[in-house]
């Protein structure tokens, strides 16, 4: 299975691929460069928003607003005046931290890591935000915390760490918030590259981009086993999320960072955003309350 070329974007570290339904648009952002990107599906009309600093995800709020997760703490964003408010501090006081990847739990809750901008070991952490209980530590030395997935009945929650190419099952109460680890259900070969964003579908599967491993996979977690991939032009993919009116399409976004010239001219599409119809449809994602 391939995927097509949706749009040129030429992302030095492109990120959180995120379906917004109340906009028929995918959104999706570039680390490095602060740009928070918009794609509108049905004309694919391409709008770029600069941001006041790296913004590692955006989040469905309203047809207006979005959460960004920026590199000290989370905001809202005004999409018509492209204003942003601070809502939490995140580690504002560890200046080589920023955030990375999250989601948003069934009740609305905002799930994300942290980690060092030079990926030193075991530097970041994982974190829940809502509004009663404010900024909640989970966990510590992370490296390099990725993509969540939770299942259907909320019972388990999915987690990357890139760093040991792995993905942990936790079991999790969506009343409390509580996680306890479970097991370790996926371990990525390394000539497969490295888990990096991930979501499911209703059938229960990972899509998992692989860093370095030219393609998004899909894995079931009840069994470990690998079982189907998309494949792309490019080494390195990053994020995938499902969208679209019967949420059937899969967008991907990719980096070109850490990429040397002569590996550019092998893989000019490097950066790029793509997009496929896998043939299943994803779990529609929640909207963060903040």
């Amino acid at each position: 299975m391939n995927a097509t070329n949706l749009f040129h974007a030429r992302n030095d570290l492109g990120e959180s691929a995120c379906w917004f339904a109340e906009r028929n648009s995918f959104f999706w952002t570039d680390i490095t460069a602060s740009v928070i990107y918009e794609i509108e599906l049905s004309t694919s009309k391409v709008t770029k928003r600069n941001v006041a600093g790296m913004v590692s995800l955006i989040l469905p709020e309203s047809k207006n607003t979005a959460l960004l997760l920026m590199q000290d703490g989370i905001y809202r964003y005004f999409f018509a005046t492209d204003i942003t408010e601070k809502l939490m501090e995140v580690e504002a006081a560890i200046t080589n931290n920023r955030t990375n990847d999250g989601d948003v739990d069934s009740t609305g809750r905002v799930w994300f890591g942290t980690m060092d901008s030079n990926c030193r070991k075991e530097a970041g952490s994982f974190y829940s935000a809502d509004t009663i209980s404010g900024l909640q530590h989970k966990l510590s030395n992370m490296t390099i915390p990725n993509g969540i997935a939770w299942t259907a009945d909320n019972r388990i929650m999915y987690h990357v760490e890139s760093a040991r190419n792995e993905v942990s099952a936790w079991n999790f109460d969506s009343i409390t918030g509580d996680i306890h680890f479970k097991e370790t259900v996926i371990k990525v070969p390394s000539e497969l590259g490295s888990p990096d964003g991930m979501c499911m579908d209703t059938e229960g599967m990972l899509w998992i981009a692989h860093y370095g491993g030219f393609g998004v996979y899909r894995w079931n977690p009840e069994t470990g086993l690998l079982m189907d991939k998309i494949s792309l032009p490019v080494p390195q993919p990053t994020s995938c999320a499902f969208g679209g009116e019967n949420m059937d399409r899969l967008l991907i976004t990719t980096a070109k960072q850490e990429l040397t010239t002569e590996q550019l001219t092998l893989y000019p599409e490097s950066g790029d955003l793509f997009i496929v119809t896998p043939g299943c449809t994803g779990m529609v994602k929640h909207r963060a309350k903040l």
